[in-house]
């Protein structure tokens, strides 16, 4: 999905990739607030290597239903609470869900 990501230290924010989590969508606060919790998704790959980012190669079988066009990072340590208005456009799913859990509980750590 891509959304507009604020920059907490100016008042300007850009389009960004983000991951929607499922984690978000399993609990009861989409019923209740118009809201989803997301991770940036950077085409950074320096940026891999930790164990609460998850790389995504895009040669990689099943990588094309993410949508997205290179090597990717979903950085689950930059999260967001984004309301469901400012998602601009869905561009695809990530459909190893394992990999996304265990960087999730390695960022809050469960």
């Amino acid at each position: 999905m891509t959304s507009f990501w604020c920059y907490s230290r100016t008042r300007t924010f850009e389009r960004r990739n983000g991951a929607r989590l499922w984690w978000s969508k399993r609990t009861n606060w989409n019923q209740i607030l118009p809201q989803t919790i997301v991770a940036m998704i950077t085409s950074n790959i320096a940026r891999a290597g930790h164990p609460s980012r998850v790389l995504v190669r895009v040669v990689r079988q099943r990588a094309n239903e993410t949508g997205l066009l290179m090597d990717s990072v979903i950085m689950t340590d930059n999260l967001a609470t984004v309301l469901y208005w400012e998602i601009d456009r869905v561009i695809g799913t990530f459909p190893l869900v394992a990999e996304l859990d265990n960087a999730l509980r390695t960022t809050l750590a469960l």
